[in-house]
């Protein structure tokens, strides 16, 4: 099953994606990642603040607290995001408890 049906039989906030990122650096109020840095994987919700699922175009990943401030938020092109869950790069985990 694709990630936007998940979304939309379960809802946006019964589904989390483990995805590996990069911890985010601050230098003078810029944020960036280094490639020299092991990417970690972190647990990260679903927001719809710039794109919307629906939309079938792109998918906004936020961490979840306390993770954050330290990785950031992750865009990604709904087809390719799926095409990485099929590829075992990424996971995508239902909240069954409120069912």
């Amino acid at each position: 099953m694709k990630t936007k049906e998940l979304i939309e039989k379960y809802g946006i906030d019964n589904i989390i994606a483990i995805i590996n990122i990069r911890p985010s650096r601050n230098i003078l109020g810029v944020y960036y990642t280094s490639g020299s840095d092991k990417a970690n994987p972190v647990p990260c919700k679903f927001v719809e603040d710039r794109y919307k699922v629906k939309d079938n175009y792109k998918f906004t990943l936020k961490p979840i607290e306390p993770y954050g401030r330290a990785y950031g938020c992750r865009h990604f092109y709904q087809s390719d995001f799926d095409q990485m869950v099929s590829d075992s790069y990424f996971q995508v985990l239902v909240n069954i408890k409120t069912f």
